[in-house]
């Protein structure tokens, strides 16, 4: 199955706009700073072909002490995260489109012929495939009974863990032009949390896929597809009992879980998620410049603009440093409380795919060119 038109006709436009505003709005230039960090590698593995040209987000998935990757043409690789020594590999002979997730049993991820495939976690033998509406660009969501897969044309779908047969589809109306991508639903004890390209934000009730609420994070404006585009991709963030998002030209919300109420909003616009720490809420607008908000109130805790244009990436929270990436391969690390520069690397010029992770103090970095890296920080 091929990609939609509605994810093509997005990408042809995002790149002639990418093409236009790098004429008009050059991207910051790297201005040199007094390092109060250090990166230090631990490790560095080849893991495939990388992707230099379809631009997926095939983020690494972490379990206990190993990390499993799948590249481009699925081949899925599973490595000891304290050395990055390989345990095994498994060739799908198919090339993936989204991915990769699991659980305690299973590894997940898509294809572009728009299936959804489960892999024992142990041996990377596959277990089951199953048929879906349309392609996933995104990660899956499994609470190790069910696992949830959001598909590019509007849909929700939740499966069982042992069979891959479907319990429940939620579809939504998909809007004529979306950023090229879906967003992450995520499960939340019986919740569901998913966002689609029109600009709402969904709880579906895990058992039934029932809605049980509903909000806007962006309203549709202007006259053209373009000026209208309102699409959440990325994952919302969730910790205790709220819900933190944003969407592209739209806002940053806070919401109670169990109910959807708005706590507080703000206009906003980013292509990914935010990332929430102990009273941070780090968010990076789509023109490159990084915010850190009060969570509980949204105050403003500062704003750095010197990647303006860089095409920065989604933000992670590595201890007392927030990491982010740019279009040119560089890690910038940026002091959680003050949002100044404190150490930079670049392991890769053709940049990261997906979200940079962490686990045991390791910053966990998927290159495009193929190479999964750990670093640890030395102060």
């Amino acid at each position: 199955m091929l990609l939609t038109r509605v994810v093509l006709l997005s990408a042809v436009l995002t790149a002639l706009f990418a093409c236009s505003s790098e004429e008009v709005n050059p991207p910051a230039e790297l201005e040199a700073f007094t390092e109060s960090a250090y990166f230090l590698e631990l490790w560095d593995t080849s893991v495939g072909s990388g992707d230099e040209d379809l631009r997926l987000a095939l983020e690494p998935f972490i379990f206990n002490d190993v990390i499993y990757t799948v590249d481009v043409e699925g081949v899925v690789y599973a490595l000891s995260l304290d050395n990055g020594e390989p345990l095994w590999e498994s060739e799908l002979e198919f090339p993936v489109s989204g991915g990769l997730s699991g659980d305690g049993r299973h590894l997940y991820m898509a294809s572009f012929q728009g299936e959804l495939i489960a892999l024992n976690r142990e041996s990377g033998e596959e277990v089951w495939r199953s048929m879906l509406s349309s392609e996933s660009l995104s990660p899956v969501s499994s609470n190790g009974a069910r696992v949830v897969v959001q598909t590019s044309d509007g849909g929700v779908s939740s499966l069982s863990v042992d069979s891959g047969e479907q319990r429940w589809r939620y579809a939504s109306v998909a809007p004529l032009l979306s950023l090229r991508g879906t967003s992450a639903p995520q499960i939340s004890g019986d919740q569901v949390i998913a966002s689609f390209a029109n600009g709402s934000l969904l709880s579906l009730d895990l058992a039934s896929g029932l809605r049980t609420w509903e909000t806007k994070i962006g309203q549709p404006q202007g006259r053209t597809e373009l000026e209208r585009l309102v699409d959440v991709d990325g994952y919302a963030a969730i910790q205790r009992d709220r819900l933190y998002t944003v969407s592209y030209q739209g806002k940053m919300m806070s919401l109670d879980l169990s109910s959807g109420s708005e706590i507080w909003s703000l206009p906003f616009s980013s292509y990914h998620g935010p990332a929430v720490g102990f009273n941070h809420l780090v968010a990076v607008s789509d023109d490159g410049k990084v915010h850190s908000l009060n969570k509980r109130n949204a105050t403003s805790l500062w704003v750095n603009e010197q990647l303006l244009n860089r095409r920065v990436g989604a933000p992670t929270i590595w201890g007392d440093y927030v990491a982010v990436a740019d279009f040119e391969g560089y890690i910038h690390l940026l002091n959680i409380e003050t949002g100044e520069f404190a150490a930079r690397i670049r392991p890769d010029s053709d940049g990261v795919m997906g979200r940079m992770l962490v686990s045991n103090d390791k910053l966990i970095v998927y290159t495009r060119s193929g190479d999964l890296v750990a670093y640890t920080l030395k102060n």
